[in-house]
């Protein structure tokens, strides 16, 4: 019913409170007393088994940092634009998809709105390019730091940020 127990025991008061019963897959339904309390039990060995289930996820990517040093990073999860996973799960920098990021922001930064620049991408690389992806990548700040790998110099995502902000003001 809930990752925590007291959240699950709240949906029940709630729940039960409007007048409806909650009925359980495994078949423990009953409202005696002793059905409340192995219903109980089963909330709160729920909540320890998910606690557990976080720890062992937690122990696996320290043990893979460990492994791989900085660069590595969680498996799983879609990287942003412009970056790729290599065969042993690092993180490296994609060069045709880089080369879409830098041409992104080369045109944000010069002026081109969001949408302009989505039609101008969609043009230039015959694929289209949604207004909120190119929004997306142009606030991302990952794309100027050292880590996983630089794409953009901070110098040009400043400028672009700049530009994006002038734009909001002169709108306002």
């Amino acid at each position: 019913m809930a990752r925590e127990e007291y959240v699950a025991y709240g949906a029940l008061r709630l729940l039960r409170s409007a007048g409806l019963r909650v009925l359980y897959a495994d078949g423990s339904n009953g409202d005696d007393e002793g059905a409340l309390l192995l219903d109980g039990i089963g909330h709160v060995i729920a909540a320890h088994e998910r606690r557990r289930i976080v720890a062992r996820l937690k122990a696996g990517r320290d043990a893979k940092a460990e492994r791989h040093g900085a660069k590595a990073r969680a498996q799983g999860g879609k990287l942003p634009h412009g970056y790729r996973r290599t065969r042993n799960g690092l993180v490296e920098i994609d060069p045709d998809a880089a080369a879409e990021v830098r041409r992104i922001f080369e045109l944000v930064r010069s002026g081109s709105t969001i949408r302009a620049t989505a039609e101008t991408m969609t043009a230039e690389t015959g694929r289209l390019w949604a207004r909120n992806v190119v929004d997306r990548i142009v606030r991302r700040e990952v794309y100027k730091q050292t880590e996983p790998a630089r794409i953009i110099d901070a110098r040009v995502w400043n400028a672009t940020q700049a530009a994006l902000a002038s734009r909001r003001r002169r709108a306002a």
